[in-house]
């Protein structure tokens, strides 16, 4: 019987820290990239922990699973966009200045970091449409650098446009079901995305299919919405 991401256990999962975004590069398309931290930091390892490193290693992953917080206020023809401090600053070392350099030529686009350290990013629909096709750009590459890495056994990620759906094309040879933690990235950089469309938090959902690229058999499948809900249940 197939089981899900959930009903398996690892004996660790080490979030370790990843590199900034390339500096120069925009601040809205460096956006994407932050929740590929997550995606490209989680490496699953077997064996050399006690019980109480896999229970803190698993926490951490499961409260990175949750969508990112983030609200969009429209009016008629401009958008709100408020962000939380550490979806643009990861590491928490720059400055309210330092941010809000950071958009000082992005074209159409204001930013405000508020008394609660949140950033608001204004812009028109327009932009906002260009912003999204921009975090679509990429994301894509950013996956499709994660495919081509020789440390896993993936061969490809595909993803729909609104990054509700992946899925993962593994090498079956290679695949080891522990990569399947991998999900915990996609669910984050899926529902930042959503969120900075506007879908509403309670509806953000993003759903990750892990499959034999050779026989086309699904090895795993899982949801946002389902991994929250388990972990909600268990705690």
């Amino acid at each position: 019987m197939r089981q899900t991401i959930r009903e398996k256990r690892a004996d660790s999962i080490n979030i370790v820290p990843a590199a900034s975004p390339k500096v120069g590069m925009s601040p809205i398309r460096s956006l994407a990239l932050v929740p590929l931290l997550a995606l490209i930091a989680l490496t699953a390892a077997c064996g050399g922990t006690t019980p109480a490193e896999s229970s803190a290693s698993t926490t951490s992953a499961a409260e990175a699973s949750e969508p990112p917080a983030a609200s969009v206020d429209e009016g008629l023809f401009n958008v709100d966009i408020t962000l939380r401090r550490d979806l643009v600053d990861p590491e928490g070392v720059q400055t309210d200045e330092e941010i809000l350099a950071a958009f000082d030529d992005e074209p159409g686009v204001t930013a405000v970091v508020n008394p609660d350290k949140t950033l608001t990013l204004s812009m028109s629909k327009d932009r906002q449409g260009e912003m999204l096709d921009e975090m679509r750009t990429s994301m894509k590459e950013s996956l499709a650098d994660l495919a081509d890495d020789p440390e896993n056994s993936f061969t490809a990620i595909e993803a729909d446009d609104d990054f509700t759906t992946f899925t993962v094309k593994v090498d079956g040879t290679k695949y080891n079901v522990l990569e399947e933690f991998y999900a915990f990235g996609l669910y984050i950089q899926g529902g930042l995305f959503q969120q900075l469309a506007g879908v509403a938090a309670d509806d953000v959902d993003v759903e990750v299919a892990f499959v034999d690229d050779k026989s086309g058999e699904e090895l795993g499948r899982s949801s946002l919405a389902e991994t929250l809900a388990s972990n909600s249940g268990t705690s």
